[in-house]
């Protein structure tokens, strides 16, 4: 946002974006900053065509946490994973898309096409999600769910929440583990040039709003996250010891 002052935005039109939920504090600061811009979020992957849902500017603020609702020729239904049985509103489960445009396999390996798409069309997506009132929410992937003591933890709630501090610039949330829990939460955090926020302030700010085993046990703060190609976080080399020392400074 340091970055919007130094160009002229004038004609632009619409902003888009997906692969993963828009934190609030982004669409808050995208409707004051650019406040007749339309504003979509999609959903859809690339076995589908990038089919999926889409959630548009006023919703946007109606269902922050939200991916909106299937386009035209798009089902949806939480199935759960163990069973394959489609499951009630509201509760968590995996994600599975039939569009009209879902493809017919991976090029040679009827495998992994067999691990992932129904013979009738139905494309398991490994994202867990679920909907309420005609809404898609997203979980995180079945990969980034943390589990501790029993407890399902999905990373992007605290991510989100992490992210509308004003001395956070980046935060990426994985599981760690744990001798008697299983797993904990650790916390990656890029905080603003000039902060003097320290670990119990991102936990006294997680704990204001959300459940006691939510808070992250460890804050670790970095210089910059592990990026790829499409902009997102490598969760796995932060997850991993060896590795994660690498963004952690002296």
């Amino acid at each position: 946002m340091a970055e919007f002052d130094r160009y002229d935005l004038s004609s632009l039109e619409r902003v888009a974006g997906g692969g993963s939920v828009w934190p609030p504090e982004l669409l808050r600061a995208l409707e004051e900053r650019l406040p007749n811009v339309q504003r979509t979020v999609g959903y859809g992957m690339t076995e589908t065509t990038s089919s999926g849902t889409s959630l548009k500017s006023a919703a946007t603020f109606d269902h922050p946490d939200s991916v909106g609702q299937p386009g035209p020729l798009v089902e949806i239904q939480i199935r759960d994973p163990s069973t394959n049985e489609v499951l009630a509103e509201g509760v968590i489960g995996e994600i599975c898309l039939r569009t009209a445009g879902t493809f017919l396999g991976y090029w040679r390996d009827p495998e992994a096409t067999r691990a992932v798409l129904e013979p009738d069309g139905w494309y398991h997506t490994g994202d867990h999600g679920f909907i309420r009132d005609g809404f898609v929410y997203l979980g995180g992937r079945r990969a980034d769910l943390i589990i501790r003591g029993g407890e399902n933890i999905y990373p992007v709630e605290i991510e989100n929440r992490l992210i509308e501090h004003a001395d956070i610039l980046e935060a990426a949330v994985v599981g760690a583990p744990h001798p008697t829990l299983g797993e904990e939460v650790d916390a990656f955090v890029v905080g603003r040039p000039g902060s003097a926020i320290t670990e119990g302030d991102v936990r006294s700010w997680v704990a204001e709003a959300l459940a006691a085993f939510k808070v992250p046990s460890r804050v670790h703060f970095v210089e910059s996250m592990p990026h790829n190609a499409g902009g997102k976080v490598m969760k796995h080399l932060l997850a991993a010891p060896e590795q994660s020392s690498r963004f952690i400074p002296e």
